[in-house]
């Protein structure tokens, strides 16, 4: 589903239906956020923070002015290795997105004698997962289908 209006709607609905194991309501416990690529942080942020409905000429209010917000990466993006058209409808502090570093930081350090040179770098090895896909939700935005 492409980035609008529209599907940012059926992006909110499914997000808030999803129960939890023994099939009860999930509560989200925080404002939604679109997380989305720097070529989409326009478009979201028209959607998300216009007065009226953009596009629209019947002055529609803008439900979502101060109920969602926007965030944008560039490490989302198609030029690492992202894509510059998927974006993420999220609960932050509620979904389980983990960060976890394997090994921490290590200086270290290198001389070279013969070109008089000192090299400095950093070491370290993390790890990034997720323990629970719930409270959050996702498209591809490229407006193909898919099927199992």
């Amino acid at each position: 589903m492409v980035l609008s209006e529209t599907n940012l709607e059926t992006a909110r609905l499914a997000l808030r239906k999803q129960m939890t194991d023994a099939g009860g309501p999930l509560t989200m416990g925080g404002r939604e956020t679109l997380a989305v690529p720097l070529a989409l942080e326009k478009t979201a942020t028209v959607i998300t923070e216009s007065e009226l409905v953009s596009g629209n000429a019947n002055n529609d209010i803008n439900v979502y002015k101060g109920i969602v917000g926007v965030t944008s990466s560039v490490l989302m993006d198609s030029v690492h290795g992202g894509s510059d058209t998927a974006w993420f409808l999220v609960v932050p502090g509620s979904t389980k997105f983990c960060h976890d570093s394997r090994e921490g930081m290590q200086p270290w350090t290198e001389v070279d004698e013969d070109k008089k040179t000192l090299i400095v770098g950093v070491y370290g090895r993390w790890a990034n997962y997720t323990k629970d896909w719930r409270r959050s939700w996702g498209s591809l935005g490229d407006s193909a289908a898919y099927s199992a």
